[in-house]
């Protein structure tokens, strides 16, 4: 029997965390699995438990590396590609493969931003034969529009965050581990790189928003607050001063457990507390053009574009806390379910089928 083989490329946390649990399982089932990842990704293959010696870090933006540059040997059965910014070197990717007749499987990892990151590489050719997304409103929005197949399988990367529990022990536990106090509430702000993004285009930056976290806060909440891996942490760091405790490439599930509130601005930090059945505020203060932020679209996030707001959100934030049945309803009207992986599984056997995949790849 010929050796099956797949290329996993994850480029940026996000992705690489939607893809790695397929990663593991196609490897138990005893496929040659090979990852592409970038420096701001590698920690979570490695926390992932993925095999490093098969494991290639590859240019994160702007590289002009053929596919035929990340695989050494024969062309690979499957390519599994977490579809994180659409950068030139995933489009370079997905493009590559195509040209090589290679089947392809893309995750999305995250809500939002569409017209760049799916509809316009699509349209230059760079697009997977079978796109997983997590549940049937990104489906229905994304289908008409896409070449491939669009199911909502799932995205795998989401269930850890499911299964942290509301026990107020585990919570103290998490606590502990991380060196936090293990009494009173912790407010965790999830810094995203918008500056370096974005500039000043949006209203706003992260700055923006953490100054307005930091000082709605009084002495009885520890606020504690993780970097991005693509913003610069020097910046970060001065302007967080001493007013917060700085956690730096933590296990973000441990971070979710230990945490009483969650704010970010609009990044997947808030659908994952969301699904962790933690209180999620986003903050936009001065925001110019439209909310991106799906969690407030949904009405399951606090939605605040005043620094001034920032503070009677976080206080209604912390209140929501104690309510199991709110943060359950929360929960469950992102639309995730589990089983993502057992899911995709199935699609990799359905591409297997020649007769399936020749009409769709013309």
């Amino acid at each position: 029997m010929t050796e099956r083989s797949a290329v996993v490329a994850g480029w940026y946390p996000g992705a690489m965390r939607a893809v790695a649990p397929v990663s593991q399982a196609l490897a138990e089932r005893g496929w040659d699995v090979r990852v592409l990842t970038t420096a701001f990704a590698m920690p979570i293959a490695a926390h992932a438990g993925l095999s490093m010696d098969k494991t290639t870090i590859v240019s994160s933006e702007g590289s002009d590396e053929p596919f035929r540059d990340y695989w050494a040997g024969p062309v690979p059965s499957l390519l599994v590609m977490g579809i994180g910014e659409a950068t030139l070197t995933e489009r370079r990717l997905l493009i590559d493969a195509r040209a090589r007749r290679v089947p392809s499987i893309g995750i999305l990892d995250t809500w939002g931003d569409y017209q760049r990151r799916i509809v316009e590489p699509a349209m230059a050719g760079a697009w997977c034969d079978v796109l997983s997304v997590m549940n049937d409103v990104v489906r229905e929005e994304l289908a008409p529009g896409y070449p491939g197949r669009v199911v909502a399988a799932g995205q795998p990367g989401l269930e850890e965050f499911m299964a942290i529990g509301l026990d107020a022990d585990a919570r103290r536990r998490s606590k502990v581990k991380l060196g936090l106090p293990p009494r009173g509430d912790v407010v965790t702000f999830f810094s995203q790189p918008i500056a370096e993004q974005f500039g000043q285009s949006l209203g706003y930056t992260q700055y923006d928003a953490l100054r307005g976290f930091l000082a709605a806060l009084d002495g009885n909440v520890t606020a504690v607050v993780v970097p991005h891996p693509r913003e610069d942490a020097l910046t970060l760091r001065e302007t967080i001063a001493e007013r917060g405790i700085v956690v730096d490439g933590g296990n973000r599930a441990e971070l979710y457990a230990a945490s009483d509130v969650v704010v970010s601005c609009f990044s997947a930090s808030l659908i994952e507390a969301v699904l962790a059945r933690r209180p999620a505020v986003s903050v936009q203060p001065g925001m110019a053009g439209p909310d991106r932020c799906w969690t407030n679209t949904l009405g399951v996030s606090e939605g605040v574009f005043a620094s001034s707001q920032v503070a009677a959100a976080i206080g209604k934030a912390l209140r929501l806390a104690r309510d199991d049945d709110e943060l359950n309803r929360r929960r469950d009207a992102i639309g995730v379910r589990p089983g993502a992986v057992a899911r995709i599984l199935r699609l990799v056997e359905s591409i297997e089928d020649t007769s399936v995949m020749e009409p769709m790849r013309g």
